[in-house]
């Protein structure tokens, strides 16, 4: 029987690209071929609109139909607060008509203007350094970089950018309040795990750019999401310890700069990524998604006992096989690091792609 497999890609050096896209439509600011940088605006919108009916005509005593000759704007334009509208000339003196506040004109019709408010603008940040490599009309841009990439598991939907500190010394190591002081304002924060709420708390004091850990429980989880930064989880909801591929890598990237794009949808496929960009030596493509198991693959083990294990596949089997706990399943044998072998049924491992 086939066996099939998600994929979990940890890439020390490959070309990465995003599709940073606004809320809503709105005006794209970054030009094609344009190196930015993570902080750089790239596309903004307006987050709300409010319309303003103003009686031009009525205020200048005129017809509908002689408003036009008076106007100083026209549909389209934009305007500040206090700025010529319509003007008539008198015998002793003018009549003017003036904008009560900053907006843009949409429609003039029966003697009035309507002005359509500037609110809050929403910018919408690159996020990471690279290339403008690709334009979505009126919603955002692609952007190229080259550099390490991990894909995480789960993440808060937030994005951040910041330093890497490797608060953990080893994959299992918790992250507490005490670990995290004022100089982590600037740092992406990475450890084995979060076991308390009052970590997530003391980061949002201090005002942590990330933090990227293996799992927390449910309840945590939950909490995050109502958090100013990204959190992302590279194992799962739970007690699992950081993988070792995904561990060494974070490790060996210290002090470098890592984006953290904490989306999060299953259903369409998308996962929350950790990049951190870097010169390439040499133009390495992301590699393809794994769905076929072969021996020899390196694949990460998810539940216990062995959860967040990496191991290679050594046999495959095309019958189910017993379990421990005395259900059939299909899967494969897996060698562990320190030679052992165990069968993993196919729902408790993905497949690792790493350099």
């Amino acid at each position: 029987m086939r066996q099939l497999t998600t994929t979990t890609i940890v890439q020390k050096q490959v070309k990465i690209r995003q599709t940073r896209l606004l809320p809503h439509p709105g005006e794209i600011i970054a030009k094609m071929g344009q190196t930015v940088k993570p902080f750089q605006t790239i596309a903004r919108t307006l987050l709300k609109s409010d319309f303003h009916i103003l009686p031009v005509a009525e205020e200048l005593g005129v017809t509908p139909e002689a408003l036009p000759e008076f106007l100083q704007v026209a549909v389209g334009q934009t305007i500040d607060e206090g700025e010529l509208i319509a003007e008539q000339k008198r015998l002793l003196g003018r009549q003017r008509v003036t904008s009560p506040r900053e907006g843009v004109v949409v429609e003039i019709s029966n003697g009035r203007v309507v002005l359509q408010q500037r609110t809050d603008w929403y910018e919408l940040r690159a996020m990471m350094a690279g290339n403008v490599v690709n334009f979505i009309p009126d919603q955002g841009v692609v952007l190229e970089t080259s550099g390490s990439l991990i894909q995480g598991v789960w993440g808060n939907g937030q994005e951040g950018f910041g330093a890497i500190r490797n608060v953990a010394t080893a994959p299992n190591f918790s992250l507490t309040a005490g670990h995290i002081d004022d100089n982590d304002s600037e740092n992406v924060l990475v450890a084995g795990r979060i076991d308390r709420l009052d970590t997530l708390t003391q980061a949002e004091f201090v005002g942590v750019r990330g933090i990227i850990v293996g799992s927390m429980s449910a309840e945590l989880c939950r909490a995050s999401q109502s958090l100013s930064y990204p959190v992302i989880l590279t194992e799962g909801v739970g007690r699992q310890t950081m993988s070792l591929p995904i561990f060494a890598l974070l490790q060996e990237m210290a002090q470098k700069s890592a984006s953290l794009f904490g989306r999060y949808q299953a259903e369409e496929g998308q996962r929350p990524e950790i990049v951190i960009a870097q010169p390439a030596t040499v133009g390495v493509e992301v590699p393809k998604l794994i769905r076929s198991v072969k021996v020899g693959q390196k694949v990460r083990i998810l539940r216990a006992p062995y959860a967040s294990q990496v191991g290679e596949v050594v046999k495959l089997y095309q019958l189910a096989q017993n379990t421990p706990v005395n259900i059939k399943a299909h899967g494969v044998d897996v060698q562990l690091a320190g030679g052992q072998v165990v069968f993993i049924p196919g729902k408790n491992f993905d497949t690792i792609v790493s350099q």
